[in-house]
């Protein structure tokens, strides 16, 4: 190579660097574009960038006769770009269109040379190219040269710049997020003085007071707990625990909610707490729910085992000859009440079946028999157990327990796992267009995973009969006319959490 077009060369260098040294950013390439498309003297020249599913492509600066093109995104597939991407350049003196029939742009605009570099991150990987285009004939050489040369400054740039964007996109999500949930979340210097770097708008709908207040005195996060609960949650904090801790708060109205909170400690290198971040989540409908729960289970469990045997003798043809009922036999004690002398088939027709069955296995043995059956009673279900021995030559005693309380029990724990898991699900939801209560929330997720009634009450542990008043209230208050109608609508709106 000649001195004068190594001259040249490092001339053209020098003005490219001169045009783009004051500039990062998109105003780096936009004087760059314009710099080499005049130290080279085409027409055309360009930054692109290649995109996640890399066989598209974003232009980030373009100018054509000193004009910036603007921006736009194109398919890499039947370009030059492809060729630069996968070999590292593409350099053409002349007739590059006839090449690239698919490229519609440089057969629009009758290129005719075109030369082109790919830019690669630190990493090596491959993230843009740089190149020019004219519309005569051009040999590649210096061109070539030139961007060599100058495609480290220009990947480390474009580098440069992928990483703010992605930055400032992150923060701008984070932000939308935090803002928009319903939990508070907070971060908090602890040393060398509290103070709340940022606390979300939440704070307000939870506790009464806008997030100023918090900033203004940050002591004001431990002052509206209430004095039970105040020394457990800074004694958590303090010692760095991370355990979720429920305490109970006094709102700026007077109200008391239950709240959890779940804290994140940030501690220097000795050791010693500098900072907290974390949530805090209001739950007080799910504590009242629990409350409530517990206190009509207690109120159950001490009904049913209040309840004692019943006894009934019966002849070998099924008549009652003798009934001793117990004192809290609900729905069976109206039903056998004045037994003595009816047949069975009379009294509990749709039992009558069974039991005879068992008598005669009874007479027929000499020996025990046992029997389990479900008898509806006001909504509800209950559970018996019959025994049935021999009483005499051709009678049976026929012993009537309800073991209600016992099957309640056996499935209390999945019944409690599906409930909470039903408790987080509507805790999480965003969306409550139609003014649905929580316990008919509840039974939507489950109406919409297709449980029948019966399904859901044993999944609940409430009758039958609650069931149907909730989903009739929710098919009136959605305005639909089968619970199928009302379960997909749910699931398409968005009403219920995943």
């Amino acid at each position: 190579m000649s001195t004068d077009v190594k001259t040249t060369e490092r001339g053209q260098l020098l003005q490219v660097l001169e045009a783009t040294a004051p500039y990062t950013g998109n105003d780096f390439f936009h004087h760059l574009t314009l710099a080499i498309s005049h130290a080279c003297g085409t027409r055309w020249a360009f930054v692109s960038e290649l995109l996640i599913d890399a066989t598209r492509m974003r232009l980030v600066s373009a100018c054509q006769d000193d004009d910036d093109m603007g921006v736009w995104e194109y398919d890499v597939a039947g370009t030059p770009s492809a060729e630069t991407v996968i070999g590292g350049r593409s350099a053409y003196e002349s007739n590059v269109a006839k090449h690239f029939p698919q490229d519609q742009w440089m057969n629009e605009n009758n290129v005719q040379s075109h030369v082109a570099v790919s830019l690669r991150a630190a990493s090596g990987d491959v993230i843009g190219l740089y190149g020019v285009s004219h519309d005569k004939a051009m040999p590649f050489g210096p061109v070539l040269a030139l961007l060599d040369d100058l495609a480290p400054r220009v990947a480390a740039e474009l580098e440069r710049r992928q990483v703010e964007y992605s930055l400032r996109r992150s923060e701008a999500r984070f932000r939308l997020l935090a803002e928009c949930s319903k939990d508070i979340l907070f971060y908090c210097h602890m040393s060398p003085a509290m103070a709340f770097e940022y606390i979300s708008p939440a704070v307000e709908e939870i506790t009464g007071y806008p997030p100023e207040a918090f900033r203004a005195n940050p002591n004001l996060a431990t002052q509206i707990l209430t004095d039970e609960d105040r020394q457990r949650v800074v004694q958590a904090i303090a010692s760095g625990s991370e355990e979720p801790i429920v305490a109970r708060l006094t709102r700026y109205d007077g109200a008391v909610r239950w709240i959890e909170y779940r804290n994140y400690p940030l501690l220097d290198t000795a050791g010693h707490l500098v900072a907290v971040g974390g949530a805090i989540r209001d739950v007080t409908t799910r504590i009242m729910a629990q409350e409530g729960l517990r206190r009509s289970e207690h109120t159950k469990k001490t009904l049913l085992e209040a309840i004692p045997d019943m006894l009934f003798r019966l002849s070998s043809d099924g008549n009652f000859t003798d009934f001793l009922p117990g004192e809290a036999t609900r729905g069976i004690t109206v039903a056998l009440n004045g037994v003595v002398g009816m047949n069975i088939r009379d009294v509990l027709p749709a039992f009558a079946t069974p039991i005879r069955r068992l008598m005669q296995r009874t007479l027929s043995t000499g020996r025990l028999q046992r029997l389990e059956f479900e008898m509806p009673s006001n909504g509800d279900s209950r559970f018996y157990e019959a025994r049935c021995i021999p009483f005499g030559e051709d009678e049976v005693l026929l012993i009537l327990r309800d073991f209600t309380a016992v099957k309640w029990h056996e499935g209390e724990e999945e019944r409690r796992r599906i409930r909470d898991d039903l408790d987080t699900k509507v805790e999480r939801l965003r969306t409550n267009p139609y003014g649905l209560t929580y316990r008919e929330l509840t039974i939507l997720h489950l109406v919409a995973d297709g449980s029948a009634d019966k399904q859901i009450a044993e999944a609940l542990g409430i009758s039958t009969y609650t069931v149907n008043k909730h989903v009739a209230n929710i098919l009136g208050k959605m305005n639909a006319v089968s619970r199928t109608e009302a379960g997909v609508r749910a699931i398409r709106e968005g009403m219920l959490a995943a």
